[in-house]
């Protein structure tokens, strides 16, 4: 088993048991749900959240750095926590794996 999905899975475990939300629900009440569409319908800017789990799924750093710093037209989001960065990048990297 890939070591990136173990360690996603381990880290998904311990924030689900610390009374984290779910990721989902997460983008909803920070708003990326207003830019961001979850699934692929040809082209789109923003990127829907599935093309962006599709583009980096092994790279997830990528995801965390653009959440939190931003990217070209998308703004950074310092107010976001380490934690709700971690439950953002699981739940859209975690869209790729049901496909």
């Amino acid at each position: 088993m890939n070591i990136l999905i173990m360690f996603f899975a381990l880290l998904m475990l311990v924030c689900a048991s610390a009374g984290a939300t779910d990721g989902e629900a997460l983008a909803k009440q920070r708003a990326c749900l207003g830019c961001h569409s979850v699934q692929h319908q040809g082209i789109s800017y923003p990127p829907a959240f599935e093309r962006v789990a599709e583009k980096h799924k092994d790279d997830p750093e990528q995801i965390k750095h653009s959440i939190r710093y931003g990217k070209g037209k998308m703004p950074a989001h310092p107010t976001l926590t380490d934690a709700e960065i971690v439950i953002l990048t699981n739940w859209i990297l975690g869209l790729e794996l049901k496909k």
